[in-house]
């Protein structure tokens, strides 16, 4: 035994031994090696035996400490053999006191919050595939589900185990021979009754979540493109990113995408920060620039941008509502309830309404109340009364505006970021798409707006859209789209869209998304899908001082991100979904 600790694995069959070899011992070894540890990998059964045989390999996980390999370490650390190590990580067993056995908590990933909102999106995803599987989507479901009589707020996962032999053996072997695999058909193996006695024995240290981040977790909530096809070409990119803010990545299942890892990114030169519990936070600053909220019948949703827009007391706020539907009864108490809660203004606040008595739909009432705000003011930010912001969008766009303010090739600022953190080495980022669930924009650049895209039939014909794009794909998606819009008028953005192009403007995308759109559904006019991957697309804080790329231009690689994210990529996994029907059914991504 060359040194007091070491990592332990088990790996069973060729297939699993291969993968392991090719992608996780090199990472492993390196690790290893900087921390004074041995590697042991166990490639046999450690009990073959028919009760053995009719459960989960993962179960044997229980048997390692008795070992001779392994008994006489000060400390093990059990990784699943599906894990991917950050290069710069520190031991994972150094807070671990001796006597506890250090596991993170398989609700806490990234945060309990997040954890929930991943699970009700992967248990949708895997119940329109039939693919089987656990709802537990709490802790105490965890339990019950299993049978147990007593319940508790936390659970372990056991693919990552900091263990001491000689303290921890026996109420491993306990649970392994004393446990048995229950109804759930092998569904999270071992990990509940695990889980139970150690939390009944209280032998529990809580690592960070970091310690064990899961990739179908990291898919659901920071990639959910990814969970719509099998083969993605931002695959690498999305896991590098994954394993560049965590410490350990868990395949967990998807052991196939180790592969899409790359290890000698510049991402992986740093080691990840840890993510500590945020201190109460403080008050934000009061927004200084004019803010316009758009509503219609939407109470519910207008109450929670209103409590936004409330935490930041602007000092000027226009209201602009359209009409009730003459052909939907319900549609006037429903009006006229949001605009009650939208005048609500508790704070001193200037208020000017624009209030429309009947139904113009959404492309004349977005740009008559456009028009009408930059009558009273040259600037504004502006919200609609299903895109709810985080309290740091204000001040991002208080300061972006006033920084561009006198700069013509600047457009707009916008609350969102659909490269989904992929491409974050500045604040903010320049791009050709305007994104308009929260932004902000300047009379300037308004009056350029050109509702009849009167330049547009000739662009087309010219193919002047195929050289604007520089991308024979998202030329042919954009011109069906606009000539759609062309002959439908039924939306402004698209009009807005061709109007920033028409003058080669620039929109600020943040690169962390500051509004998340809560209007996807039935009702909705155009997000109709809730189940699309930008429903109820997470918000989160930007960090201030904010860190200003160092030219005024268009980040060409962050565009093509966004081109194949939200554009054109789009159709072409709708076709491979299309086409995967059509030759048989197929489990989702990953599965």
């Amino acid at each position: 035994m060359k040194h007091a600790r070491a990592l332990v694995t088990l790996v069973i069959g060729k297939y699993f031994q291969s993968l392991w070899e090719k992608h996780c011992r090199p990472n492993w070894e390196q690790y290893a090696a900087r921390h004074d540890a041995n590697v042991i990998v166990l490639d046999v059964p450690l009990d073959s035996s028919p009760r053995a045989q009719a459960r989960q390999a993962s179960w044997q996980k229980l048997l390692i400490l008795g070992q001779p390999q392994v008994r006489d370490y000060a400390q093990v650390v059990w990784l699943d053999a599906d894990i991917l190590i950050h290069p710069r990580a520190a031991w994972v067993g150094d807070t671990v006191p001796m006597e506890l056995i250090g596991v993170t908590d398989e609700y806490e990933y990234p945060t309990r919050e997040l954890n929930f909102r991943a699970l009700t999106r992967l248990y949708r995803l895997w119940e329109k595939h039939n693919i089987r599987f656990a709802r537990n989507a709490t802790p105490r479901e965890f339990y019950t589900l299993a049978g147990f009589d007593k319940t508790f707020d936390r659970a372990t996962q056991s693919g990552v185990m900091v263990l001491n032999p000689q303290r921890h053996r026996a109420i491993l072997e306990h649970v392994y021979h004393n446990h048995e695999q229950g109804n759930l058909g092998g569904i999270n193996g071992e990990m509940r009754p695990l889980s139970y006695e150690l939390l009944s024995a209280n032998l529990v240290h809580w690592l960070a979540p970091q310690w064990n981040a899961i990739w179908w977790f990291e898919k659901a909530v920071s990639f959910p493109f990814l969970l719509l096809e099998n083969e993605s070409p931002l695959l690498s990119a999305c896991a590098t990113h994954a394993l560049a803010k965590n410490f350990l990545l868990h395949f967990a299942g998807l052991q196939d995408e180790l592969r899409a890892v790359d290890l000698t990114s510049r991402l992986l030169d740093e080691p990840p920060r840890l993510l500590h519990a945020s201190p109460p936070p403080l008050p934000p600053p009061q927004c200084q620039s004019p803010v316009a909220l758009f509503l219609f019948q939407r109470p519910e949703t207008t109450a929670r941008v209103m409590d936004a827009i409330r935490a930041v007391r602007p000092r000027e706020l226009y209201l602009v509502a359209d009409g009730p539907r003459a052909n939907v009864p319900e549609d006037a108490a429903r009006c006229a309830q949001a605009r009650e809660i939208a005048l609500q203004v508790d704070w001193e606040c200037a208020v000017k309404t624009h209030f429309a008595e009947t139904n113009l739909g959404l492309r004349a009432r977005v740009e008559s109340g456009l028009n009408w705000l930059f009558e009273q003011v040259e600037e504004a930010i502006i919200l609609e009364d299903d895109c709810i912001p985080d309290v740091t969008f204000f001040r991002f766009c208080d300061e972006t505006l006033e920084r561009f303010r006198d700069d013509a090739r600047v457009f707009m600022i916008s609350g969102n970021d659909f490269k989904f953190g992929l491409d974050a080495q500045n604040s903010y980022t320049f791009s050709r798409y305007p994104l308009i669930w929260g932004w902000a924009t300047w009379r300037r650049a308004w009056l350029k707006n050109d509702a009849t895209m009167q330049t547009f039939p000739r662009a087309l014909r010219s193919n002047r859209l195929g050289e604007m794009l520089g991308d024979t794909r998202a030329a042919q998606y954009w011109a069906f789209t606009l000539q759609q819009h062309f002959r439908t008028r039924t939306t402004w953005d698209y009009t807005w869209l061709w109007s920033i192009w028409e003058n080669n403007g620039l929109c600020v995308h943040p690169n962390t998304n500051l509004v998340e759109n809560a209007g996807f559904g039935a009702d909705a006019t155009h997000t109709l899908d809730s189940e699309n991957l930008f429903a109820e697309m997470l918000k989160s804080h930007m960090d201030f001082p904010l860190q200003h790329p160092p030219r005024v231009e268009r980040n060409a690689e962050s565009d093509a991100l966004i081109e194949d994210i939200a554009f054109s990529g789009s159709l072409r996994r709708l076709w491979k979904r299309v086409r995967a029907q059509r030759a048989g059914p197929a489990a989702p991504a990953g599965l």
